[in-house]
């Protein structure tokens, strides 16, 4: 991210000949139930196949009928994650939800489970407008934060989060990380979990509004497998059980990383809540 920073601000060093960005987005929303303890946790988007190839494949689809829509020859570019492109900043722009306090896009009605991604082309069409914020004084998700990683509304320490940790960095996870993270051992949807945006849409059932996209659906052993046996996955079991999924990010050795400190933890846990940075600290204590 450091290296591609002034292509992060402006999309047009990414795509110069750029116009306009059309962005879109999938809810995934694949709430998990409380689990047994043991029972390794990972984030609820990765329990499918990589949404990546699935986004990619999608947006290259909407790419090649540009040209009948828009009725003239379209260049265009898509992006989805990969890209160093800000996503977020794009779909708050274009309507699709706010960025909320915890620093994720939350749609009005369908919430914050969501992929983005989008399509850079090189003609200008009409835009929509930005949605009202409409986190209003709602603390939760700053309060639940384990690490205290949400220092305060819409700025969050990646350095501290649980995601950031099991999910994009082979360094050992800082002990008072793995105090906290429990059996989550691939990224972390506290802030979501209690977001009242999630909490009042069904997880299954009359009134859900989530998707029944194959590929989003949850591979039953990333479901039932406990802490020790990840700890203990084979090449041959990680092969059988991750392939062609987002944990392919972590790579085996993380994912064995990750359950073996959770484990530690586990065995040596205090109940005493790890101290955060002077600033998270008076976030708390105080509502900007």
């Amino acid at each position: 991210m450091e290296r591609t920073a002034a292509t992060r601000r402006s999309l047009r060093e990414w795509a110069p000949w750029a116009e306009c960005v059309i962005m879109v987005a999938a809810r995934y929303c694949v709430i998990e139930q409380e689990q047994p303890s043991d029972r390794a946790r990972f984030a609820g988007y990765a329990l499918g196949l990589d949404y990546h190839d699935w986004f990619r494949k999608r947006l290259i689809r909407l790419g090649r009928l540009l040209s009948n829509i828009l009725g003239r020859t379209v260049q265009w570019k898509p992006f989805c994650d990969t890209s160093p492109v800000l996503e977020r900043s794009y779909a708050a722009h274009a309507g699709i939800g706010w960025i909320g306090r915890n620093t994720m896009i939350i749609h009005p009605v369908l919430g914050s489970y969501l992929l983005i991604g989008g399509i850079a082309i090189d003609v200008g069409i009409e835009t929509d407008s930005p949605v009202k914020d409409a986190c209003g004084t709602c603390r939760r998700c700053i309060d639940a934060c384990p690490t205290m990683a949400i220092l305060h509304p819409y700025k969050l320490d990646a350095r501290r989060c649980i995601s950031y940790h099991t999910i994009e960095t082979p360094d050992p996870i800082p002990e008072e990380v793995a105090a906290v993270m429990e059996n989550r051992v691939f990224g972390c949807d506290i802030c979501q979990e209690v977001c009242p945006m999630n909490r009042m849409q069904p997880a299954h059932g009359p009134g859900y509004r989530g998707t029944i996209e194959p590929a989003f659906q949850p591979h039953g052993e990333r479901r039932t497998m406990t802490m020790e046996e990840l700890a203990a996955l084979t090449p041959e079991r990680y092969r059988a059980i991750f392939r062609r999924s987002a944990m392919e990010r972590a790579g085996r050795e993380g994912l064995t990383r990750n359950a073996q400190a959770a484990r530690d933890s586990q065995a040596n846990r205090t109940m005493a809540r790890p101290n955060g940075p002077p600033e998270a600290e008076a976030a708390r204590r105080t509502d900007p």
